[in-house]
């Protein structure tokens, strides 16, 4: 009674596993999490029949089993994975599953697995949202330096062209007027040049 209600205050729905009969049982807040109550999935699914299979998403099933087969086998101390899981309104949510088989005896049959389910639909949503964040602010800060590099290349080359190209012509001889119009060219060029590097600083 104390572990079920610290498992009911903590939201922890609760599950035990029978490999041998394929049995699951679980306590009404691992019902309630999916929007149904106890009485509500045994009418349903048939009293301590194990329903994960008809309840987990599609696309998460291969990752658990490859949990659990991990744990039977003893590579991991507990089973831990986290999968969505379909509610009573049709909607998937992110469930976190721990637990840990234990055997009883030398007897096979004796294998139980015990554990609980937690609900962190909240936690993914976020995570989801952070990861979405992040990858916009990727691709505005590769957007600002393919900017820049474009700048750089199509604006501040060609000034940097006519600055040299208008240096070597002014080292010719020119007439008076000729030389006061490329003087201007130059002196634009280089605050146009000087405006171009402060923007892409």
């Amino acid at each position: 009674q104390r572990l079920e209600l610290a498992m009911t205050g903590a939201n922890a729905g609760t599950w035990e596993w029978d490999p041998a009969s394929d049995t699951l049982i679980t306590n009404a807040v691992w019902a309630s999490m999916l929007g149904y109550t106890k009485d509500e999935l045994a009418s349903r699914y048939g009293a301590d029949t194990n329903i994960l299979p008809f309840l987990i998403h599609p696309d998460d099933k291969e990752k658990c089993e490859l949990g659990l087969k991990r744990h039977l086998s003893n590579e991991t101390h507990d089973y831990r994975c986290e999968y969505r899981m379909q509610c009573a309104d049709g909607a998937y949510k992110w469930v976190l599953s721990v637990g840990r088989a234990v055997r009883e005896n030398s007897d096979t049959h004796s294998l139980k697995m015990f554990g609980i389910h937690l609900d962190v639909n909240t936690a993914k949503a976020m995570e989801t949202a952070l990861k979405e964040a992040k990858e916009k602010a990727e691709s505005a800060t590769q957007a600002k330096s393919d900017f820049l590099s474009n700048m750089s290349h199509e604006i501040r080359t060609p000034m940097n062209a006519v600055l040299a190209l208008t240096d070597m012509v002014l080292k010719m001889e020119l007439g008076g007027r000729q030389r006061e119009y490329l003087n201007q060219v130059h002196a634009s060029s280089r605050t146009l040049l000087q405006i171009l590097n402060d923007i892409l600083d």
